[in-house]
């Protein structure tokens, strides 16, 4: 209670101010009035609290079950997402080729030598020797001639498999053992890495059969004695 000097005594919290001057003028009560109107103030403080701390009650059980729904209607979006990707089906799988275990013979699907060896004795060894320029910067390809990436190519045609003198051949090489024939050579030259898995040449093949005749054609020719065609 506030109480003007001579005048008539103001409560406080009943004044409304309006430009500066009080609107609602209550006189000081007195006995148990006195009493009963601090009572009604604490009684609208008190029911301002109540009303504010459940204010923020409500607040927060919205936040909680907003959450919530959030949660859990995340996780049905994203099952129902996954479920229907993983029953989807590709359109296109890719082929993987199958590779041969070390030390066999085996040649690529769809390799022939069959058709190779037919082509031999017609394809010409000239076109051969054009496509030997490409691997001259690996072997050589004259009598006596060093090894280089790869070993002299002289005589290879019915040479023992990895058995170039002075060339240090890969360990897959080495247990491939057996002869340089016509159709192993025919079907290294074809894929050598799929040949003999993890040999150090890095050549790719040799995948048309008439390039692939071609070259043995001209390999035929650095021998000694170039070997016969194989029969048919």
């Amino acid at each position: 209670m506030l109480q003007a000097k001579g005048g008539p005594v103001y409560c406080g919290p009943c004044i409304k101010r309006r430009d500066g001057q009080p609107t609602t003028v209550v006189r000081r009560p007195v006995g148990r009035a006195l009493y009963a109107h601090k009572d009604s103030h604490r009684q609208t403080v008190k029911a301002g609290e109540i009303m504010s701390g459940s204010s923020q009650l409500n607040t927060i059980a919205m936040g909680v079950l907003s959450a919530a729904l959030f949660a859990f209607g995340g996780k049905t979006l994203i099952e129902v997402l996954s479920k229907d990707n993983h029953a989807a089906k590709p359109g296109y799988v890719l082929p993987v080729a199958k590779v041969a275990a070390i030390g066999g013979a085996a040649a690529p699907a769809g390799f022939s030598f069959a058709k190779v060896a037919d082509l031999l004795p017609k394809v010409s060894a000239d076109a051969g020797e054009e496509g030997f320029k490409k691997c001259a910067a690996c072997h050589t390809n004259t009598k006596g001639g060093d090894n280089k990436v790869g070993p002299n190519l002289w005589n290879v045609i019915g040479r023992p498999v990895g058995q170039s003198a002075g060339f240090a051949y890969s360990d897959a090489v080495k247990a491939k053992g057996g002869t340089w024939t016509w159709e192993t050579l025919a079907a290294y030259l074809n894929d050598p890495r799929g040949n003999i898995p993890g040999n150090k040449m890095a050549f790719a093949g040799l995948t048309d059969p008439t390039d692939l005749a071609e070259m043995l054609a001209y390999l035929r020719k650095l021998g000694d004695k170039p070997a016969d065609f194989p029969s048919k």
